[in-house]
């Protein structure tokens, strides 16, 4: 495992946004994720838009691009990961050199996919794109803290809007 800061920089989960991509264009195909994260992103891109022959040739090479840089990108990390024995472990300045080296290997990467990732998205349509763009989920307002709360249209099944009923004395 890497140190515990760059394990979570290097393993987070895939940030799916309603009716979008997640994370702006290239957020899908970071290859810090790993292969399994990258076929899941380009699967969703696929059926996200209706690609032409061009732009599906494109595609293909934007996935096979961004497969081997993942790839390199693992090997080339495989080895940084600090072992936790506290015998073994690196001091600050290892972690800072690790950390370096984990960067370096994700600019990489990044530089190795640009062409192919350029390539692709120059070939989308302003409505191809505008289908990949995260969509921001309506939110209402929330209530003015000044005024009272307003009890909902309908009770809540099981619930009772009614004051109890007063107990009639008990006779005896």
């Amino acid at each position: 495992m890497i140190a515990r800061g760059m394990d979570h920089q290097m393993n987070h989960r895939f940030d799916r946004r309603p009716g979008g991509m997640g994370r702006g264009f290239a957020g899908p195909f970071d290859v810090t994720r790993g292969a399994e994260a990258l076929e899941i992103a380009f699967v969703r891109l696929s059926y996200a838009i209706d690609m032409t022959q061009e732009q599906e040739e494109l595609f293909e090479d934007l996935k096979a691009d961004t497969l081997s840089a993942a790839q390199t990108f693992e090997d080339a990390v495989s080895d940084l990961r600090p072992n936790f024995n506290p015998e073994e472990r690196p001091d600050i300045a290892g972690l800072l050199d690790i950390r370096i080296a984990v960067e370096t290997a994700k600019l990489e990467a990044m530089t190795a996919v640009q062409p192919a990732f350029e390539a692709f998205f120059s070939s989308l349509t302003d409505e191809q794109i505008a289908e990949l763009m995260p969509r921001r989920a309506t939110r209402t307002a929330p209530p003015d803290k000044d005024q009272p709360a307003q009890a909902p249209a309908e009770p809540v099944p099981g619930t009772s809007t009614d004051a109890a009923p007063a107990q009639e004395p008990a006779e005896g």
